[in-house]
């Protein structure tokens, strides 16, 4: 909408009653300061005695509008800005042109420049035109422009060749330029409302989307504990079958009594029956506590999402600066994420890397027993681990992970950071040991090279 506001504003008529009127607004004034506080505003003070204006040129999407300002930048709040085209500070200004049948301006100065106001849509600019008094001719490209990510104007060729220094003749300027002004200014509101509009839909998209992330992660973790096989059952099985459970073995096959089949049962060698029904019974007292976080954290998601979708559709509706407002949607706020780890992928596989000492412990309970952990070795930092695809780790994904686990670790300083890495089966919690305290068995060691 506001894009063919800003458009109506593209025209040769803009142009020519401006100059009209700024070459008669702006007799015998001199140029006091050219300065801008952001890339798409430029000011212009002119002053002569007992008189100061101060002109704002605005870019909008790339469109240039032309405003009387009230700024004052010889003011204490003005010195902070960033001064522009310095080579004509305290120029006297000799008049003011329009190209006729162009969107173009200038402003000729007594000292031999001339600043054009160029129109030209999405690429709208101010450039500074120098004579070359050598070859006692106008130099054809520009010596300086405002806005610098317009690179190709620093070859735009003027074309003309001589410019009458005349003054463009428009009866009641007045009157044409404060009609500009208001429906530039109106196309101004739209196109900062709208742009403010769409930043806070698309941070609001964004936070939407994060939470439905966590909803589905959640919910399929949720379901994948209600549905496997409890360990309060296996470890019910280990005891009732104690007494033909020889020591040293790995698996047994067993009757189960909730099913009235035969099913294998791994155990630890090392382990009694007793010790073995033990573990198990430690594994299902946490399944209840995670089970038991997971709900809590999939009701406090779907509660936020909820609210978020709501006030979405506000934001969309809205209208005015006011239903903006009231849409009260905090696009400024730190994103829920009640994950342990952050995310990456690499070639189809998903990468896990532990937030904190805490978030570790976490990612150890979560990950499975065939995904690949790894860890700077004797240095603290962050677990990571590969989850599961296919049957083997390429070498590319390890080494990818490895330098994700050095970088986030004490020693990403170093030049060169050993890697261990290991099954997820071959990590255990350290007994009574702080977060992230664990225990490996059968490492392999990778060294990464970070320098």
């Amino acid at each position: 909408m506001e894009q063919n506001a800003l458009k109506s504003f593209a025209c040769q008529e803009y142009y020519r009653d401006w100059a009209s009127f700024l070459n008669d607004f702006l007799q015998d004034c001199y140029l006091e300061r050219a300065q801008s506080f952001d890339r798409e505003t430029l000011y212009l003070q002119f002053a002569k005695k007992n008189f100061r204006s101060c002109i704002e040129i605005k870019f909008c999407d790339g469109y240039l509008l032309i405003f009387r300002s009230l700024r004052d930048l010889g003011s204490t709040n003005s010195q902070k800005g960033q001064l522009q085209f310095k080579e004509i500070e305290n120029a006297k200004l000799k008049n003011v042109i329009h190209i006729e049948n162009d969107r173009l301006l200038y402003l000729y100065f007594h000292c031999g420049v001339r600043l054009w106001l160029k129109g030209f849509g999405k690429f709208s600019n101010v450039l500074l035109q120098e004579y070359d008094n050598i070859s006692n001719c106008w130099i054809n490209t520009p010596s300086q422009i405002f806005r610098l990510g317009n690179k190709s104007d620093w070859d735009f060729e003027f074309n003309i060749v001589d410019i009458p220094n005349g003054k463009s003749v428009t009866e009641n300027s007045e009157i044409l330029i404060s009609k500009w002004e208001e429906s530039s200014s109106v196309a101004f509101k739209s196109f900062v409302f709208n742009q403010q509009k769409l930043e806070k839909l698309k941070k609001t998209d964004q936070r939407i989307h994060h939470l439905q992330k966590i909803k589905r992660e959640t919910e399929t973790r949720l379901t994948n504990l209600v549905d496997r096989r409890s360990n309060k059952e296996i470890g019910d099985l280990i005891l009732a079958h104690a007494h033909s459970l020889k020591p040293g073995l790995s698996k047994a096959l067993v009757t189960d009594y909730y099913t009235q089949q035969r099913i294998w049962i791994k155990l630890n060698p090392d382990l009694s029956a007793a010790d073995n029904a033990k573990k198990y019974y430690g594994k299902a007292k946490n399944e209840v506590i995670e089970k038991e976080k997971l709900s809590e954290t999939l009701e406090t998601t779907r509660t936020n999402l909820e609210k978020l979708q709501n006030d979405r559709i506000l934001l969309a509706s809205a209208q005015h600066f006011k239903e903006l407002k009231q849409a009260q949607i905090d696009t400024t706020a730190k994103r829920q994420d009640t994950a342990p780890y952050r995310e990456f992928s690499m070639n189809g596989f998903t990468i896990w890397i532990g937030k904190n000492s805490k978030s570790n412990d976490e990612l150890l309970r979560i990950s499975s027993k065939n995904d690949l952990w790894l860890h700077a070795k004797d240095a603290t930092g962050s677990h990571v681990i590969i989850r599961k695809k296919g049957l083997v780790y390429p070498k590319e994904i390890i080494e990818y992970a490895g330098k994700l686990a050095a970088m986030n670790s004490k020693a990403k300083t170093q030049a060169v950071v050993p890697i261990i890495y290991t099954l997820r089966k071959f990590v255990s919690k350290i007994k009574g040991g702080l977060p992230g305290q664990v225990s490996v068995q059968k490492e392999e060691i990778l060294d990464i090279y970070l320098k």
